[in-house]
């Protein structure tokens, strides 16, 4: 009898405190500060309450499964925190936590895990030690009363109408959370979403911004008013030929010269700063921080800005279907008689790129597994040999390819793609780092970063000697995707004030989401070139076909009407590059009706294909 007694006190017990341990473990893991952990749960009692709710339901659901209690507790004492360091290694690499669609990328873990820095690995071992403790007691305790599974199931039934009309249901859960504290009407930073509710609540919140959402005004009427404002004229290709064009992202490409009192032994970027020099140049906005390649080669094909779109969206994984239907730059640059490439240094499945490049209109995609003769910078396949297969690219059509089919070649480098340690390079760095203003740490990260940069620049400067020597009139379109992720060297430097992304001013926002970018001709095709350009993400695409004189879609026509420089969650740049933290309200009728056309071509009824037909008829 005493020992039966004992057993149901610690089951009890368990039952009632087993969740608000999974709870200050899950926000521990993330916050990385217990006292932070501990005032953050009694600022927001409701929120707890909330939290308890969903573990329960999910403990019942495994119940219900398995009608044992201590693998139910075990798994349910797994599932948190494993997501919550999920969630703080991402937050380490891109300053961003983990999102809903994230888990699409599940299957690329691996992959994942080889970006991340030494350091974070260290974090690992101590955090996993813990949920090991956790699981270990649940373990030894060996629960052996199995509950009735029809209990179970009537328990699971009863949370799960509970949680229904709690956090699913349209017309009663915004009012019962509000009642807790939870704010559902929120559409700010996701980091921010966090750190106010939680991890399970944060990816809650995130569910709900992930609903499409109607722009006002939307209707066949109003997407007309804003077509007619267009002009309809067709523009024609400059020159009397078609100049090759090749358009390189590369990865992580910035200027650490900007790093106030950081000292260098040589200049990393020598030979791309006498190109920014000597060419049209300027600053590129870009629309991510430290990650998010692919979301940045939808903006620039496309037009489309992922500020407009339902928050943590990633539109090679979320929207594939709509992708093929999507007006885009190498669709125009067919159109205009352009052969088109796609070229990647890294596994053509990663973000589904081997379907998404196809159905975005590149007739050819090279991968890392189909370059020639391969060799590695660091951890992956290094620009040079990036470099060697754009020009055996144009070598091996050059003779096949018609003299009125010229080639549109896009590449994306991975060279100096994180993590960032010395311990990556076998050979001797040439670029030291000054001692003194930045942490060892620091240095370490920077170290290898710039190292790698200076390589990288002599790789663009091989495939400039090239086109020198090459007679085919050829534009070279080059741009980093986002700064690097340097997070200790930008604070050591002054270049932000803090770590924590959610308190960045407007000012630090821009300059963390700005990197040069040049276009190189080798025959003169411009009179005059500028170095004060300023180029958006979203833009980059049309600013090409202007610069070359293409003939474009009815959308991009339309891109030439917006007058702001940049948008992504707190950050909008207007024309004059003024950074605000919110859209200004001398552009908030641009914007909407930006959306408009956005979620027309994107969700809606496709009224912009019609009325293209109905300017064909006139």
């Amino acid at each position: 009898m005493k020992t039966l007694n004992k057993k149901k006190v610690i089951n009890t017990l368990m039952g009632i405190f087993l969740p608000y341990i999974l709870i200050i473990m899950t926000e521990y893991i993330q916050k990385q500060s217990l006292s932070e952990t501990v005032i953050w749960g009694f600022n927001h009692l409701g929120l707890l309450i909330l939290n308890y709710l969903i573990i329960y339901i999910i403990f019942f659901a495994i119940q219900s499964i398995f009608n044992k209690t201590t693998i139910s507790y075990l798994i349910t004492a797994l599932i948190f925190p494993i997501i919550s360091l999920i969630s703080h290694l991402k937050y380490e690499i891109r300053g961003e936590v983990l999102l809903v669609n994230d888990f699409a990328l599940a299957n690329k873990g691996t992959e994942l895990l080889s970006f991340l820095e030494p350091s974070m690995f260290i974090k690992v071992p101590i955090i996993l030690t813990l949920i090991f403790i956790i699981s270990f007691l649940i373990l030894i305790i060996k629960i052996k009363n199995k509950p009735s599974r029809k209990i179970s199931l009537i328990t699971f039934g009863i949370l799960s109408i509970i949680g229904y009309f709690s956090f699913i249901n349209d017309y009663t859960s915004h009012s019962i959370l509000s009642i807790f504290g939870l704010d559902t009407d929120i559409r700010y930073n996701i980091n921010s979403i966090h750190k106010e509710n939680g991890v399970v609540l944060g990816l809650y919140t995130n569910l709900i911004m992930n609903k499409v959402q109607k722009p006002l005004d939307y209707s066949k009427d109003k997407v007309y008013e804003i077509l007619n404002r267009i002009d309809n004229s067709n523009e024609k290709v400059s020159g009397e030929v078609k100049p090759n064009v090749i358009m390189i992202m590369s990865e992580s490409f910035f200027d650490p010269t900007v790093l106030e009192g950081v000292q260098f032994s040589k200049d990393p970027i020598p030979n791309t700063r006498k190109l920014l020099e000597k060419y049209t140049s300027g600053k590129f906005i870009s629309s991510t921080f430290a990650g998010g390649t692919s979301n940045i080669e939808f903006e620039a094909f496309t037009g489309n800005s992922i500020a407009y779109l339902p928050y943590g969206t990633v539109p090679y994984t979320d929207m594939q279907e709509n992708i093929a239907n999507i007006e885009s730059l190498p669709k125009i640059m067919k159109n205009n008689g352009y052969k088109t490439f796609a070229l990647h240094a890294y596994d053509k499945t990663f973000y589904n790129r081997d379907i998404n490049y196809s159905n975005i209109g590149f007739e050819e995609f090279i991968g890392v597994d189909e370059l020639w003769n391969p060799k590695y910078f660091g951890k992956y396949v290094s620009d040079e040999t990036f470099m060697d297969n754009i020009i055996k690219i144009i070598e091996d059509n050059s003779i096949s390819t018609n003299v009125n089919e010229p080639l549109f070649i896009w590449g994306v480098t991975m060279q100096n793609h994180t993590p960032y340690s010395v311990a990556n390079y076998t050979d001797e760095l040439e670029i030291q780092v000054s001692d003194g203003i930045v942490s060892e740490k620091a240095k370490d990260t920077l170290t290898a970063y710039v190292n790698g940069l200076n390589n990288s620049d002599k790789a663009i400067q091989k495939l400039i000697d090239y086109l020198e020597k090459n007679e085919t009139p050829t534009i070279l379109v080059f741009f980093g995707d986002h700064l690097p992720s340097l997070y200790d060297a930008y604070l050591d430097s002054g270049f932000i004030h803090t770590r924590d992304t959610t308190k960045w001013n407007s000012e630090e926002m821009l300059k963390l989401h700005t990197v040069p970018f040049f276009i190189y001709d080798n025959y003169k095709y411009k009179q005059e070139y500028s170095n004060d350009e300023i180029v958006g993400n979203v833009f980059l695409g049309n600013y090409l076909c202007n610069y070359i004189g293409l003939e474009k879609s009815m959308y991009f026509k339309y891109l030439d009407t917006l007058n702001f420089n940049a948008i992504r969650d707190r950050l909008f740049v207007d024309k004059n590059m003024n950074a605000f933290e919110k859209v200004t309200n001398e552009y908030k009728e641009i914007i909407n009706d930006h959306k408009i056309l956005q979620y027309d071509i994107l969700y809606g009824e496709k009224y912009i294909d019609e009325y293209n037909k109905e300017k064909t008829k006139e």
